[in-house]
């Protein structure tokens, strides 16, 4: 299960009252282009109290590999693709993609890590833009 929380978040949600106001009024004009980015730290943020830990087993869960993607690609995939599943998410979100409204990935160039570089969609004919990467820094940026 994937909880896209990103969603409620009060800024977000402000966001996307704006976008619908002046897309239905079209008081600004089409939007040209989305851009999002997303540079990930120490994935607990600089915790500053004890965290709370098990020794328990974590579930196993079945590794759905699509066809088209070769083996030596499949962690790197999975990686990009718990984290940055939100963004999209988010972006369709904002413009209103679903089932009917395709978004269509335009353009792909990471690093050889699997996370640095970008990704460009079609949304609903505006560009949307996610900047990804892993940085050495004691919290994240979004």
């Amino acid at each position: 299960m994937v909880a896209y929380t990103k969603r409620y978040d009060a800024g977000n949600e402000l966001v996307k009252n704006l976008l619908l106001k002046y897309d239905s009024s079209g008081e600004l004009g089409r939007i040209l282009l989305a851009r999002n980015h997303g540079f990930c730290g120490n994935w607990i943020c600089n915790l500053d109290t004890p965290m709370e830990v098990t020794d328990e087993k974590s579930p196993e869960f079945p590794i759905i590999k699509p066809k088209w993607l070769p083996d030596e690609y499949l962690n790197l995939y999975i990686g990009y693709l718990q984290q940055y599943v939100h963004n999209v998410n988010l972006l369709r979100w904002f413009f209103d993609a679903n089932a009917e409204k395709k978004i269509t990935v335009k353009y792909v160039d990471f690093d050889s890590d699997g996370i640095t570089g970008l990704a460009i969609f079609g949304i609903n004919s505006i560009r949307a833009i996610i900047e990804s990467g892993q940085i050495s820094h004691y919290r994240w940026m979004k």
